[in-house]
């Protein structure tokens, strides 16, 4: 079962978590293997958090990639675990990608993830709460692909570039005529 993530290696994505939800879920999902894609300041800082969990055979860091569509492809779920995120790029990505998604609910995570629709949204910092909707997920293939159908119905109808030309269609009409 493969749990995927994309991003800057960076504090406030707060990875330590998502650390601590796969190692509290290995029990539960033996074959769990957590792709981590991203650089970033916190490098080496995960490189020995993930050794002092000794979850070196399950979290494989892959650096920089930029074949981010066919990774997530791979990905049975995505994860984002940040403390905080305006709208983030890389789960609206998944999203379209018919991944599902598990978000912690800060900053535009809750409007682009609408719990239990589009994907599962968890408390910050609450590694309990990942851990089991990991679980769940990783036994409930149907919810996970329903989930990943819903996201990228989602994706297309509010974030496509068809969506956005006539959105600013819709401004630019609103504004010439005052409406």
């Amino acid at each position: 079962f493969v749990v995927g993530t994309v991003g800057r290696l960076d504090a406030v994505k707060n990875f330590d978590l998502l650390f601590k939800a796969i190692h509290g879920a290995r029990s539960a999902v033996p074959s769990l293997r957590l792709i981590l894609v991203g650089e970033g300041p916190c490098r080496d800082y995960l490189l020995e958090k993930r050794s002092q969990l000794g979850l070196e055979d399950c979290v494989v860091m892959t650096g920089l990639r930029r074949d981010i569509p066919d990774l997530l492809a791979s990905f049975d779920l995505y994860v984002c675990s940040s403390d905080y995120e305006g709208i983030s790029l890389s789960i609206l990505e998944a999203m379209a990608a018919r991944t599902a998604v598990v978000a912690t609910a800060v900053g535009g995570n809750v409007e682009i993830v609408s719990h239990g629709r589009t994907g599962v949204l968890v408390k910050p910092k609450d590694a309990g709460e990942m851990v089991a909707a990991i679980v769940d997920l990783s036994r409930d293939s149907k919810r996970r692909i329903q989930l990943g159908r819903e996201a990228r119905i989602f994706v297309e109808q509010n974030f496509s570039l068809s969506q956005m030309i006539e959105s600013y269609d819709r401004l630019y009409h609103s504004v010439l005529t005052g409406q």
